[in-house]
């Protein structure tokens, strides 16, 4: 039997499996690979800067998003599969407004969030723009790996994992030596808000419900 028939002859869920998997070595194999460019081009002080501002994001981000699009977005899907468009949209606004409150709370305190994180007002907001972005990715992602549907997952994802790095050396190369963290962060910001922002009007298109009072109590 040919690679292909055996390919085809294969269930749904074992593709999906292997290529979700294939997203995830795409996401995690890139990121090993542009270490040492990003190394090479940025300072050892602006390297170590943005270590700390990637570190800050995954605690922000657990904070504010409440890590919706996680185990219990998957549980609601499977539970409401009947209606996952809307529970999905809901979702999505339910996060949007938590980050949104989350970015409120630290425009009154920034002063001092900013003193206790050494990050600056310009690098906070493109965490928030990243943390938002990334959050939508995650519910789409996840009720693609839901339905079994991999193939705009993997091209997504390609698309992202592959400009992400791309465009931040760029950034890194095209703006002042001493700004080299800001113009990271940016040119992640950019390839996220760019890429999500797209799949945000999808979910919320497809679903009609930015609020949902049963499924935002539960």
């Amino acid at each position: 039997m040919k690679l292909s028939e055996k390919y085809k002859s294969i269930s749904p869920p074992v593709k999906a499996s292997f290529w979700f998997l294939v997203c995830s070595f795409l996401q995690k194999g890139i990121a090993m690979l542009t270490t040492p460019v990003f190394t090479r081009i940025m300072t050892e002080e602006a390297y170590g800067q943005f270590t700390v501002y990637n570190s800050w994001y995954n605690i922000f981000f657990a904070v504010v998003s409440l890590n919706f699009a996680a185990g219990v977005f998957t549980r609601g899907l499977v539970k409401n599969d009947t209606d996952q468009d809307a529970y999905a949209s809901s979702l999505v606004g339910l996060s949007t407004v938590c980050i949104a409150v989350g970015f409120l709370i630290y425009m009154l305190f920034a002063d001092t969030l900013n003193s206790f994180t050494e990050l600056s007002v310009f690098l906070m907001v493109m965490m928030f723009v990243e943390i938002w972005s990334c959050t939508v990715y995650q519910f789409w992602s996840n009720k693609e790996r839901v339905n079994y549907r991999y193939v705009r997952l993997v091209i997504v994802t390609l698309i992202y994992v592959t400009l992400r790095p791309i465009l931040s050396i760029v950034f890194i190369l095209s703006f002042a030596p001493d700004r080299q963290v800001e113009s990271r962060a940016l040119a992640t910001s950019i390839v996220c808000l760019v890429l999500f922002a797209i799949l945000f009007v999808e979910i919320i298109v497809k679903g009609k419900k930015f609020f949902h009072k049963q499924y935002w109590l539960h």
